[in-house]
């Protein structure tokens, strides 16, 4: 009702229903809506909504895990494993695999095991898995001489998984891994948890994601370094850091793809509609009404 009573230009209308249609929360859709108002000009309200959220997501920016333990964690089908892989190779490259580890910690899902093992050996580190806690000191003890060592973790029991780690070696670092596209209720769900102590967000999945709006709206909401982030399939398709800039780029882009295409397509269903509407072609009689005798196999009054 507020939206409807603003008297807004044409054009700023579109925009604003590009908002709804690309599924932005509805306090970052206020929120935005009351900056661009009172503007004529959607190039002017796009830029000023650039503006806006790039300093609203203004951050310091967290250091890729180059030397230590780190835990990362998030849901299942975040890319946690892919992403340990990636920093993995990025260290290796810079310090030597033989100072990398990467451990599997408690991951009983089919094949879990399998793929931290295959990744390994394609960059040319060595992997461990470990099913208890009471395992976790004697791996450190171990693995004391190492650089790097990389902790994956399962989807389920996240907290529980990240606070064991931390009490078997409380220098961990422990690190969010969410999907671009992650959802408003997956976000905060990880984020309002009491035992969480994050240490940085990593970004996971930014060639799949088209609207990512709740994570927009989740950075709006705290101060949560960002670190690395992933950008393909691809071992090497990792950016070192995730810029504000990029990120809202990526979000406001397909905004002025459904402005214009709103904006557009009104127009040329005008433009191809025929001026005179021509009469539907006369039907043609039907065989059965001139057939001597009804057709064979047919029941009816007339047979």
């Amino acid at each position: 009702g507020w939206q409807s009573g603003l008297n807004l230009a044409p054009e700023v209308q579109a925009l604003m229903d590009s908002f709804t249609e690309a599924g932005m929360p509805a306090s970052l859709r206020a929120l935005l809506l009351d900056t661009v108002k009172d503007m004529r000009d959607e190039r002017e309200a796009l830029t000023a909504v650039r503006n806006q959220l790039e300093q609203a997501l203004q951050r310091e920016p967290a250091a890729v895990p180059r030397q230590g333990v780190h835990v990362l964690a998030g849901p299942s089908g975040s890319g946690k494993s892919l992403m340990v892989a990636k920093l993995a190779r990025l260290a290796a490259k810079r310090d030597g695999a033989d100072h990398i580890a990467i451990v599997s910690y408690k991951d009983l899902r089919v094949g879990a095991w399998s793929q931290v093992q295959l990744l390994a050996e394609h960059i040319g580190v060595d992997a461990f898995s470990v099913q208890d806690a009471a395992e976790l000191p004697a791996l450190f003890e171990r693995l004391k001489g190492r650089h790097l060592i990389l902790i994956d973790t399962p989807g389920s029991q996240t907290l529980e998984r990240v606070a064991e780690v931390k009490n078997a070696f409380p220098q961990a670092q422990a690190h969010m891994v969410m999907s671009a596209d992650a959802s408003s209720a997956t976000l905060n769900r990880a984020m309002r948890a009491t035992s969480a102590r994050w240490d940085s967000l990593m970004v996971t999945k930014l060639d799949e994601s088209v609207q990512p709006w709740p994570m927009v709206e989740f950075l709006c909401d705290n101060r949560l370094p960002l670190n690395a982030a992933g950008d393909g399939n691809q071992l090497g398709d990792l950016r070192r850091e995730l810029e504000i800039r990029s990120l809202v780029e990526m979000a406001v882009a397909q905004l002025a793809r459904t402005a214009n295409a709103a904006s557009v397509e009104p127009i040329k269903a005008l433009a191809q509609q025929p001026s005179v509407t021509p009469l539907p072609p006369a039907p043609s009689p039907s065989a059965r009404l001139y057939a001597a005798v009804a057709p064979r196999g047919m029941r009816g009054a007339y047979n």
